[in-house]
């Protein structure tokens, strides 16, 4: 830390919070009241310090303004304690207890009590932040700065809290230890690292927030996105606990929606689909052959057809306004026009396609995308040739714009600029060319690709909506479906690698170059991550659609070091063969029918008539499992199991057909041995 960054943390934890040192003693407090102050302020666990609050409350000799300070203190401890999710929702307690709230409840600062008062504020405030950070990058830092600061005034104060310092930058232990295998590749070691750590915070989940109803206490609409960052373990391998929270969730979602026909009554094209879409989604990868689901992403279909879509004045179909849901499409003009945003709403359908090989989905699919990709190819209203407008406006058919000229902005908000969500609509035409091989999908694609390629240099002083703006914007983009996904997607799938040196993946890089080095360092990472501080992706969570962020938001601003993040994309990527988002379009290659408990996996090849993995089982004994293969396509083929004795001894060797979108191989891997799984045509 420099000097003036050491003396703003100094002179706001000295005007903001008053220590008491180990041998300080107020003034009138007797050892054993303060004994139990400083209990409560050490224990880590807020029901404990609930607990031994309520007791200092009952003593006979403490005076009326501690008690009353107590008292105060109680109300905010007791509202922590009950936002469990279950008795209220997680977020109530940082509603509730704002700085409008402090105003007029704050205890005095030369009080006992007052430190244990900053580190809720300070947790509370965290909360909010990670929820809602101002948009600006400094202020966000210097707000999380700033609570980092008071959190570690409170640590000082009470030196035994492991909660506080965790805070504060001391991490605090896993909640089980998973001790590197002297046999297994590093590889291998990190990987199940982030495996068991994963499943490790979705078992607490479901423990411990739960309810009868299958929400989780953050409010279905964020509950229903957890699946994002459960997928490594839910859709890489196969936990019947964590598989039966996931439908009983989805179940409690989807009929809450029937209740309002089906769908959400009518909101915007990034909200009104998360409801419906998160919760089909994952169980059409748990139950491919469940007709139950493959119904429901039909709903969508139906939808689509009768009240969403409309044929525009250039002859295709596109969604007539931002605003849709089963009341039908908004009517309001300013919001005539659809987004990339919009493919949310069709990534069941597009799943459904692509795990049934059911061609009556793919034909909606096929009219919609149709006009993007015309809309891509025209140079209009500023916007240049190929690339993908940020919104299209109904019923013109031309790119829309908030401002004259401004085709990038489409709207007031800069939630639908361009080139924001890109990859939700760029996975879905890549995922048409997959099922139909008709290269016409692919042109948006490359067309985006090769102005980066020719722009790549390019920087932010660009004139806004030309070419090298364009490129700057889609090579630095990071949120909501960067681009870049898309093209390591298409680099591993075509075996095209004109657009090889744009991507920035580690997995994909590996792939294709064989270097493993940086998958390892990222697997790393990701391990790193999982090893510490469990409590920030369990007990400190407000809000279900922020359980992993912690370390992006929080560690990323006040506590650097710490800033490592739990990168799920990168865990089922590695284990199944994915390239790119797992959301709306999963390419993974194979489903592991078998826990992601004491095992690791690498994919190394995929194709349609190939497919090799990596195994290695850290369990004592054999380990008999299924590989559910994903990309393979209808014929003959040989699997053969090896493992590393000399030149790779063999352990079995099988015949099996793929006759439709999915096939099964049973195989049993040895105690703690690298195994290799080969399968090719026959």
């Amino acid at each position: 830390m420099n000097p003036i960054s050491r003396l703003f943390l100094c002179c706001l934890v000295l005007s903001s919070v008053s220590v008491f040192a180990q041998n300080e003693q107020p003034s009138g407090l007797s050892a054993e009241i303060m004994g139990l102050v400083t209990r409560a302020g050490n224990a880590s666990d807020d029901t404990e310090r609930l607990k031994l609050l309520n007791e200092l409350k009952a003593r006979g000799d403490i005076s009326p303004e501690l008690r009353a300070e107590t008292e105060k203190i109680l109300t905010v401890v007791q509202g922590w304690v009950d936002s469990d999710g279950k008795k209220q929702k997680l977020g109530a307690c940082i509603d509730r207890f704002k700085e409008k709230y402090w105003a007029a409840n704050s205890i005095p600062k030369n009080s006992p009590l007052y430190p244990i008062e900053v580190a809720y504020r300070a947790r509370l405030s965290v909360g909010s932040l990670l929820q809602s950070p101002p948009a600006n990058p400094a202020a966000a830092k210097r707000a999380f700065e700033k609570q980092k600061a008071r959190l570690v005034a409170a640590s000082q104060a009470f030196p035994n809290n492991a909660l506080l310092k965790m805070y504060a930058g001391t991490p605090t232990p896993w909640v089980r230890t998973y001790p590197d295998d002297a046999h297994a590749p590093e590889w291998a070691n990190l990987q199940r690292r982030s495996l068991e750590g994963f499943t490790d915070i979705i078992h607490w989940w479901i423990d411990n927030r739960q309810q009868t109803s299958g929400e989780f206490g953050g409010g279905i609409g964020d509950d229903v996105e957890m699946w994002r960052w459960w997928v490594p373990v839910l859709i890489g391998f196969s936990d019947p606990k964590i598989e039966a929270a996931q439908e009983k969730l989805s179940r409690r979602a989807l009929a809450r929606l029937d209740a309002h026909g089906g769908y959400v009554t009518m909101s915007d094209a990034e909200h009104s689909t998360e409801d419906f879409s998160d919760s089909v989604t994952p169980m059409l990868h748990l139950q491919p052959d469940n007709r139950e689901w493959f119904d429901r992403a039909l709903t969508v279909e139906k939808f689509m057809r009768e009240k969403w879509l409309g044929q525009n004045q250039r002859g295709f179909w596109q969604f007539k306004n931002v605003m849709f849901g089963s009341q039908g499409i908004g009517t309001n003009a300013s919001n005539a026009f659809e987004t990339p945003y919009h493919a949310r709403a069709t990534q069941p359908l597009m799943v459904a396609w692509l795990r049934t090989d059911d061609e009556r989905i793919g034909l909606l699919a096929k009219d919609w995308l149709a006009g993007w990709i015309d809309a891509t190819a025209r140079e209009e209203l500023g916007k240049p040739a190929g690339i993908i407008p940020a919104a299209v406006h109904w019923p013109s058919g031309a790119p829309r714009s908030e401002a004259e000229d401004q085709w990038w902005h489409p709207y007031k908000r800069t939630l639908y600029d361009f080139p924001n969500a890109m990859a939700l609509l760029t996975d879905s035409l890549l995922a048409a060319w997959q099922q139909t091989g008709d290269e016409k999908y692919l042109q948006p694609i490359r067309s985006m690709a090769r102005i980066c390629l020719e722009n790549r240099n390019a920087s932010a002083g660009a004139a806004p909506g030309s070419a090298a703006w364009c490129a700057y914007k889609l090579l630095t983009h990071t949120r909501q479906g960067p681009f870049l996904l898309t093209v390591a997607k298409y680099t591993l799938l075509t075996g095209d690698r004109t657009y090889e040196s744009l991507i920035n993946d580690a997995y994909v890089s590996f792939r294709l170059s064989g270097n493993r080095q940086p998958m390892v360092d990222a697997l790393r990472k990701s391990a790193d991550a999982l090893s510490r501080n469990f409590e920030c992706y369990t007990t400190e969570v407000r809000w279900t659609d922020r359980v992993v962020d912690f370390p992006r938001r929080y560690y990323a601003s006040a506590v650097p070091e710490l800033a490592a993040l739990p990168d799920y994309t990168l865990i089922f990527n590695t284990a199944t063969g994915n390239a790119g988002m797992a959301m709306n379009y999963a390419n993974n290659a194979v489903r592991w029918l078998t826990s992601p408990r004491n095992i690791a996996a690498l994919v190394t090849d995929t194709g349609k008539k190939k497919f090799a993995a990596e195994l290695y089982h850290f369990g004592d004994k054999p380990r008999e499992m299924e590989a559910e293969l994903l990309l393979l396509e209808r014929g003959q083929y040989e699997a053969v199991l090896r493992m590393t004795d000399g030149a790779k001894k063999e352990l079995s060797r099988q015949s099996f057909a793929v006759k439709g979108a999915r096939a099964r191989v049973k195989i049993t891997l040895p105690s703690r041995e690298l195994c290799f799984l080969e399968i090719s045509a026959r």
